[in-house]
């Protein structure tokens, strides 16, 4: 995403979290943060991001939406790959990537187990 687009993204990422925050929605609201998370790593504000993650993280678990959850904790891992802490997020994607094979999420394992070679983050 350039950094024009970012620009135009956040707000409207923050416009739908705050809106799915009004809805009994998880789904749509998980999503929203999901959206918001990745605008806010892309401006630079990785801290802000994973604050909402973790918030995320733990509601979904508590939810029991396990895909929600493999989902946080792949754009955590990614943010702590590239954010000062690769090896906690390494550890925190190979972990990943045992748990969502186990459990038959595939996709998810996919991505942790690309994210780890590649070193890049998602766009």
């Amino acid at each position: 995403m350039g950094e024009g687009h970012v620009a135009e993204a956040e707000p409207a990422a923050e416009r739908a979290v705050a809106l799915a925050s009004l809805t009994d929605s998880r789904v749509s609201h998980f999503e929203a943060i999901l959206a918001s998370s990745l605008t806010k790593v892309q401006s630079g504000k990785a801290f802000d991001a994973l604050r909402d993650l973790q918030t995320m993280l733990a509601a979904s678990r508590k939810m029991g939406f396990r895909s929600y959850e493999y989902q946080a904790l792949l754009v955590i891992g990614e943010i702590e790959l590239h954010s000062g802490t690769p090896t906690k997020g390494r550890a925190r994607l190979a972990q990943l990537e045992r748990n969502a094979r186990a459990r038959g999420f595939g996709l998810i394992a996919l991505k942790a187990a690309s994210a780890m070679k590649s070193g890049a983050p998602r766009t």
